[in-house]
């Protein structure tokens, strides 16, 4: 028998070649012709000079037990190869399995071929991995640069410039995205629609900054915003809200494709910006359709009456707070034509002299007056019954009106913040955020500034108006001013409201007329709160409720209760306050002065609108009242100096739907903000510093 050892391997077992026994065995300088040992790939290669087809034996020692051929003349070259093992053939091998296989040996010429296009996977595999790494810091870096606008827009030559950098970021990551295209997988079509979507929101704001940057410089060129004419803006912008609506639409189409990603935190993130791109998108298509109420809201070829009415929530009422003052302002073509200031009780006065018939005050409210007149017209919870009441009285002197516009204190003291303060000669002092409703409430109680029998105490509060205004107008920091507006727009304490129909109805599409839809959860609350007694206590006033929730045994049924809480903080240090600010002013009387404004304790009448299906376990000195889409649960609060008052109210939901169950709280505008603690099935959320509506998101699961 003819035995040759392994020379690639020195291992100890050997090649059995008995059956070729007329077999030439020689070493060959043909070192291209290789095949591997391809139970290891850890052998040296093995040189047949033809082509044949070899058994391969299994064996653990992983040698070849037996090389046969059907030809006893065949020449066998065993060489030492010149090159390494292919790196990717390396990778094969685990498709190899030690098991029985038959393989066709290649020739020379085709396994060079075969080890070229390995060596380009291999590169291509390479390219392919750095090039996610770039796409992927690309993406973030654009995503950083967008995300930067939220906290800083007022310098717009740096919004563009990350606008600018954010659009080429996401641009060089289409381009480099492109070869994974062909790949058909999830993940990647998703980047690839995010990405677009990113271009496209990277051109919606920047044809949004070019907009808002023309508009702002147009301001900027009239020194004064009483030379601009809004409604030409608006009819030269026509074409661009139009092309900004196509490109947002562009956008949310490209970012609905996006459903899955595979992670809970992303697909909420991804639910919530689809959200706001919505609408968005119905804020503008809106504004598109209703282009002509649009300028018609805006005095365009009109002119309209406004009835601007400041309220002071220091004393609470259903729509704010007691209605200080006025001013009508008569608008032409975003030309002011007038302004008449008035005070609430000087219209009162002119109404008295030729609206005899007196109408008795409503409930609760007959505690503090006789009567029922403009200065109380505020009275309902809701802003439409409070303005068409006040449009009643108005009525009746001729005083026309087609819009009314509340505005509370807690929209000044934001734009006292923007300014710092305001120098104010009338009241011979500074006045910031901190002092203003001190002051101003004080002062005017005081009578302090009025002069003669004609004059009205509230004359200090037109003469401030005006050094305010020409502060803000000064400063001119319009974007800013836009944002405060807004966010009170959002929390209710500036409202709108048109006496025409088509008006009031976009109006409410913008949402911007509190005309709500109470009844969109299953349970909701909304305490509203009157002052009944002769004070400004409600400046003093913190708010907490409790909301607990239970399910019926047996039914799909819950229980509910309200506890309200009302905390009275007036101290020492504030009656140190008021009497240092009185003696500034050389006033009299301080006693009565500070007992009036804020000693006493806070006596309010409370309505806390229910839903309709709900069954109430009436308490002591509560009374039920049921409306058409609601109902009330009235009663009365007192809260003394430095005490905490705890008031309840319970209630079951009839649920013969078993629907689940959800909450919404609404906050009444003038509240400048209030805590809630939601037990639900003993499982307790605390929220705090509430300044908006609350909405009970979290999902229980009953069994």
């Amino acid at each position: 028998m003819k035995q040759v050892n392994d020379l690639e391997t020195d291992l100890d077992e050997n090649i059995d070649l008995s059956n070729l026994s007329n077999s030439k065995i020689k070493l060959s300088a043909l070192w291209k012709n290789i095949i591997n040992d391809i139970f290891s790939f850890s052998k040296k290669d093995l040189n047949i000079e033809t082509s044949k087809t070899i058994k391969i034996s299994k064996n653990k020692n992983n040698n070849f037990d037996t090389l046969y051929s059907t030809k006893n003349e065949s020449v066998i070259d065993i060489i030492t190869p010149k090159k390494n093992i292919n790196y990717f053939l390396k990778i094969i091998k685990n498709f190899f399995k030690k098991h029985f296989i038959m393989m066709k040996l290649s020739s020379p010429k085709k396994q060079t071929r075969f080890k070229k296009l390995a060596l380009f996977f291999v590169f291509l595999t390479f390219i392919l991995f750095w090039n996610k790494i770039i796409i992927e810091n690309l993406v973030t870096s654009g995503y950083k640069n967008i995300l930067d606008l939220k906290s800083d827009f007022s310098d717009l030559d740096k919004v563009k410039s990350n606008i600018k950098t954010a659009k080429i970021s996401f641009y060089i990551s289409d381009i480099l995205l492109t070869p994974f295209s062909i790949i058909p997988n999830d993940n990647i079509k998703n980047v690839a629609y995010i990405i677009d979507w990113w271009k496209d929101l990277s051109i919606l704001l920047t044809k949004t900054v070019d907009l808002y940057s023309e508009t702002n410089d147009f301001i900027h060129s009239k020194w004064w915003i009483e030379n601009i004419y809004i409604t030409n803006l608006l009819l030269n912008a026509r074409s661009n809200y139009e092309e900004i609506y196509g490109l947002l639409y562009g956008s949310l189409y490209n970012y609905s494709q996006v459903w899955d990603l595979w992670n809970s935190y992303l697909n909420d993130k991804l639910t919530f910006t689809k959200d706001k791109l919505r609408k968005a998108l119905v804020l503008l298509e809106i504004i598109n359709k209703n282009y002509d109420t649009m300028l018609s809201l805006l005095w365009h070829n009109s002119e309209k009456k406004y009835l601007v009415i400041f309220q002071n929530n220091d004393e609470i009422r259903a729509t704010w707070g007691f209605m200080w003052s006025t001013a009508l302002i008569t608008m032409s073509n975003w030309k002011v034509k007038s302004v008449e200031n008035s005070d609430i009780y000087a219209l009162e006065w002119l109404i008295n002299k030729v609206y005899t018939d007196k109408e008795k005050a409503p409930e609760w409210l007959d505690k503090i007056t006789w009567t029922f007149g403009l200065r109380d017209a505020n009275y309902y919870p809701l802003f439409r019954d409070s303005s068409a009441k006040i449009k009643f009285f108005l009525d009746k002197i001729d005083y026309k009106v087609d819009w009314i516009v509340y505005i509370n204190q807690n929209v000044i003291l934001d734009l006292l913040d923007n300014v710092w303060w305001v120098e104010s000669k009338v009241l011979e002092k500074n006045i910031t955020s901190e002092n203003f409703s001190l002051v101003l409430s004080t002062l005017v109680e005081a009578k302090v500034f009025k002069v003669g029998t004609l004059w009205t105490p509230k004359q200090v509060l037109f003469g401030f108006a005006w050094e305010f205004k020409e502060k803000l107008l000064t400063k001119k920091d319009y974007y800013n001013y836009l944002k405060i507006i807004l966010s009170h727009i959002k929390n209710r304490d500036i409202v709108f409201y048109s006496f025409d129909n088509e008006e009031n109805s976009l109006l409410w599409k913008l949402w911007v007329n509190w005309e709500v839809n109470l009844n969109s959860t299953l349970d909701f609350n909304y305490p509203v709160y009157i002052s009944v007694w002769w004070n400004k206590t409600d400046r003093y006033i913190d708010y907490r409720y409790d909301k607990i929730v239970s399910k019926v045994e047996e039914s799909c049924n819950y229980n509910t209760k309200l506890d309200i809480y009302k905390s009275h903080h007036f101290s020492k240090f504030e009656d140190a306050e008021v009497n240092a600010l009185l003696d500034s002013y050389w006033v009299k009387y301080k006693n009565d002065i500070l007992n009036i404004q804020w000693r006493w304790k806070n006596k309010s009448y409370v309505r806390v609108l229910i839903p309709k299906n709900a069954i109430v376990n009436l308490q002591k000195n509560q009374k039920e009242y049921e409306f058409d889409t609601y109902k009330i649960v009235e009663l009365y609060i007192d809260t003394e100096k430095l005490e905490t008052s705890l008031n309840s109210i319970s209630y079951v939901i009839d649920n013969p739907n078993c629907d689940k169950y959800t909450y919404k709280f609404f906050k009444q505008p003038g509240i400048k903000k209030y805590n809630i603690n939601f037990d639900m099935f003993w499982i307790i959320d605390k929220y705090s510093s509430i300044k908006s509506d609350f909405i009970y998101k979290k999902d229980i699961i009953l069994e």
